[in-house]
């Protein structure tokens, strides 16, 4: 974008009373579709999660980033937040990065509008490959050449639940087909023990893919999106386990008082809870700093 486009893109965006609203509507929509007591066994459920997904699509939340008035990356922080709290395995995160990146405004190529039409409307569930960011290989491998990719892809976001799969290899994004064969899915381990509906690792043979040239910078754009939205996830995912907390030490009782009047217990709620604000506000403005 040149300066004049990126001064319209900023005048665009909602305000911060927008966003306060967008963060209830999240939570209330959440709280009655995915409740999170169970959410973790009914993120196995491969109906649930799709239907689920179908519902915050008829929010609006699959075109967020897509056009300034919908939405940036501090939008997207909002949402990723509530899902955390909700341990909510939507597919917001590569829908995300698609609209940030592949847009029109941003690639200057209105044929990248075809891409993100299906994801709009819901027939698209995204996954995230992180292969490729970094010089660190352990996120895996890829190589693609004639419209097919091989190799391995480790913690790949939301793969259980996709239909596709975003990643990078050279100066491109890539877009993996799930349903075209070539993919197997396993879940990545975690603590020694099988995965659940988290991150998976992908084995690519001969799997079907698309190739999408983006502008300089983006391969930076898309890692930068990637780390505020991960960390916008754990952060809400932290926040409840934080408010849980702070429930329970009003409730338990010891010595026939409730154990949140005990010095000790309020000092480590305290280091919490500033510890957590740190974040957030790190969060905040690194979001508004890419906005």
């Amino acid at each position: 974008m040149n300066k004049p486009d990126e001064l319209a893109w900023r005048e665009a965006l909602p305000s911060e009373e927008e966003r306060e609203l967008l963060r209830a509507s999240v939570r209330g929509f959440l709280a009655s579709h995915w409740p999170a007591a169970g959410a973790v066994e009914r993120s196995e459920d491969r109906v649930a999660v799709a239907t689920l997904w179908q519902g915050l699509v008829g929010q609006g939340l699959a075109s967020l980033g897509h056009e300034p008035g919908e939405g940036g990356l501090r939008e997207v922080a909002v949402v990723m937040e509530e899902l955390g709290r909700a341990a909510c395995p939507a597919s917001l995160l590569g829908a995300a990065l698609a609209n940030l990146l592949l847009a029109p405004r941003a690639t200057g190529d209105a044929a990248s509008a075809d891409l993100l039409r299906p994801l709009h409307a819901g027939q698209m569930r995204l996954a995230v490959a992180s292969a490729g960011l970094g010089p660190d290989c352990q996120a895996g491998t890829l190589s693609c050449a004639h419209g097919v990719a091989d190799g391995l892809l480790r913690f790949v976001d939301g793969a259980a639940h996709a239909t596709h799969v975003l990643a990078w290899h050279d100066d491109a994004a890539v877009l993996i087909d799930l349903n075209q064969g070539g993919v197997k899915l396993s879940p990545t381990r975690a603590m020694g023990l099988s995965g659940g509906a988290g991150w998976a690792e992908a084995r690519l043979h001969n799997a079907a893919v698309q190739r999408i040239v983006l502008p300089a910078g983006s391969r930076e754009r898309f890692t930068h999106i990637l780390r505020i939205a991960l960390l916008a996830r754990a952060h809400g995912a932290a926040r409840h386990a934080f408010d849980m907390a702070v429930d329970y030490a009003k409730e338990r009782r010891q010595f026939g008082q409730p154990i949140g009047r005990f010095q000790a217990v309020q000092h480590k709620l305290a280091d919490n809870l500033i510890a957590l604000e740190g974040v957030r506000l790190t969060l905040h403005h690194a979001a508004q700093a890419f906005d």
